[in-house]
């Protein structure tokens, strides 16, 4: 399945919040490949942080 699929919900509560964190996981792995192209630092202690409350929120 494409992962970009997994970024969209229906409107029952558990499928908004896995497509959230999906959402999430897919911007973080495209940032960093987009920073690392550019030459750009990526700020990894900024993107553990917000998984890191996704998950304790939202699971």
């Amino acid at each position: 399945m494409n992962r970009a699929n997994l970024c969209f919900s229906h409107y029952d509560n558990e499928d908004m919040i896995s497509a959230l964190i999906s959402t999430y996981e897919l911007f973080s792995e495209t940032a960093n490949i987009v920073a690392n192209y550019c030459n750009y630092s990526y700020p990894y202690e900024a993107d553990i942080y917000v998984g890191e409350i996704l998950r304790q929120y939202m699971v």
